[in-house]
């Protein structure tokens, strides 16, 4: 721990990236089941709060995982502390995603030319029900072509130093179909909520979703996840699952889209927070959920706090989190 801590503050080489396409935004879009038409439909979009299309807002996750060749990466198909200088060689530890938070200063624009610096920002040692976990937190800021800020992300990793193995069933006792077609939940309503209307304990519509090898694949393509235990049975039950599990941060997009979904086109996510609390498996039906928890003005800007939570099929708790939504009392809707 005290070699570690001595890495604190440490920043990884700035990386500036091609300007966004169309084409990526669409991808991700689709990997993640997302056809708001912000995002994907010129038309709309010109006549949107944006004028033109823009990223949806965990895309900007994209940029913080650098790409790795086939040498660099571990056995476990995570890239190795060689190719990532903030990820510290912890030797025979296994990684989980733990929780990340989201500070949104404006949206991807397509033809945004994005610059990504990160640096480990802390480090701590805890004990749990897999052993004992050491727990990273690396911070990675966006800023566009012109220096100005777009994004702030905390992600918290923790590397498991003596992992019990157990991959006994017990509660993860869930009906599977992980073979079945993907099916979407198509495009989210038209409209946003009146804020007069929006009150602390109202329920937001809930989402169900199943996951499937398909989504977990596409997905990792798009985020350069390798992990084995999103691939690979016999890897997964190696370290201690009963199964392959889908990305704790595919579980936490899937989530912040009943938040956005809800919000319509009107609403403007600010900030997102989420904590990876149990495994969610391929084939396995994932509910989603949120509710409001408090609403205030601001600036003639109305913002509305929302607590998230998906579970699986067993009532299991997967992910929850929070999120800040912004609704301009008199927004003022761009010429098409």
């Amino acid at each position: 721990m005290d070699e570690l801590r001595t890495r604190i503050g440490i920043e990884g080489p700035a990386t500036t990236l091609p300007p966004v396409t169309q084409d990526q935004i669409a991808r991700y879009c689709y990997a993640v089941d997302d056809l708001n038409p912000l995002y994907l439909d010129d038309g709309v979009a010109a006549a949107g709060p944006y004028g033109q299309v823009v990223a949806p807002p965990l895309f900007s996750a994209v940029p913080s995982f650098p790409p790795a060749s086939l040498s660099e990466l571990r056995p476990d198909g995570l890239p190795s502390s060689e190719a990532d200088p903030l990820r510290p060689p912890i030797p025979g530890a296994q990684t989980r995603l733990t929780g990340a938070s989201f500070i949104f200063t404006r949206p991807i624009r397509v033809g945004d030319v994005l610059t990504s610096r990160s640096h480990f920002a802390d480090v701590y040692q805890r004990e749990g029900r897999s052993g004992s976990m050491v727990f990273t937190v690396k911070e990675t800021r966006l800023t566009d072509q012109e220096g100005s800020p777009v994004s702030t992300e905390r992600v918290t990793t923790a590397a498991i130093l003596n992992p019990k193995m157990d991959t006994g069933t017990g509660s993860f006792a869930v009906d599977l179909r992980a073979g079945e077609r993907a099916e979407s939940i198509g495009l989210p309503p038209a409209h946003s909520p009146s804020l007069n209307f929006v009150t602390a304990g109202m329920t937001l519509p809930e989402i169900t979703r199943r996951i499937t090898s398909v989504q977990v694949f596409l997905y990792g393509a798009q985020k350069r996840n390798s992990h084995l235990i999103h691939h690979d049975e016999n890897h997964a039950r190696k370290e201690g699952l009963p199964g392959r599990v889908a990305q704790g941060d595919l579980l936490a997009d899937l989530l912040c889209q009943v938040a956005t979904r809800w919000a319509g086109p009107d609403g403007i996510l600010r900030s997102f927070t989420y904590e990876a609390r149990g495994p969610g498996f391929i084939g396995e039906e994932i509910h989603h959920s949120g509710v409001v928890t408090r609403r205030w003005v601001e600036a003639n800007t109305g913002l509305v706090e929302l607590r998230l939570r998906s579970e699986g099929t067993d009532g299991r708790l997967c992910v929850q989190g929070t999120a800040v939504v912004e609704f301009a009392m008199a927004r003022e809707r761009p010429q098409a």
